[in-house]
């Protein structure tokens, strides 16, 4: 028992500042590893070390190998310059005024009472509609344009059919409104 409670002692101690530098400084120097190697964070994996915690020098710390992560559409390398836009989730609610002032429905203020899932995204930089792409999924929301790249995964499962979009060129705000799906 005393064991445990000197290794967790050991994992909580503070990484010194010169510690974080010094992995910094060489983690800035380039490396030789291949896409066939498992995937190691330098920085942590070298801070995890330095301070006599984490992985033994032997072990790879690899959690996952290259070709099993998916992509997932965020902005990889081809997309530096690119910005990632301003967004809102909003949830709306069908509410009549039995709702509202009698109670008589089994609805709530919750958002598990809700049927739709509204996006907002500002896109200051864009200029009119035609040079977004748009791509909607039931899990994910795809956005690109000259400017700006958002994938961006959703908290619902959503009906794309039932989707819309606006533009609204005054304020440069895409508005997307999604039906959730509820599993029942």
């Amino acid at each position: 028992m005393a064991a445990q409670y000197e290794a967790l002692a050991k994992l909580l101690q503070p990484v010194a500042i010169e510690d974080i530098n010094k992995v910094r400084s060489e983690r800035s120097q380039p490396s030789s590893s291949t896409t066939t190697e498992p995937y190691v964070d330098p920085l942590h994996t070298q801070i995890a070390q330095a301070s006599g915690r984490g992985y033994p020098s032997n072990a790879s710390g690899g959690i996952w190998e290259h070709t099993e992560v998916q992509d997932q559409g965020t902005a990889g390398p081809l997309h530096h310059s690119k910005e990632t836009p301003k967004f809102e989730f909003l949830y709306k609610q069908a509410v009549t005024c039995t709702d509202a002032f009698l109670g008589m429905m089994d609805k709530d203020a919750s958002s598990a009472c809700c049927e739709d899932l509204e996006l907002r995204i500002d896109l200051p930089n864009a200029n009119n509609l035609s040079e977004l792409d748009l791509d909607v999924q039931p899990l994910k929301i795809l956005l690109a344009s000259p400017a700006y790249m958002l994938s961006l995964p959703l908290p619902h499962k959503i009906d794309e059919k039932q989707s819309s979009a606006k533009w609204i060129a005054k304020k440069k705000q895409l508005t997307l409104t999604m039906r959730i799906v509820r599993d029942v």
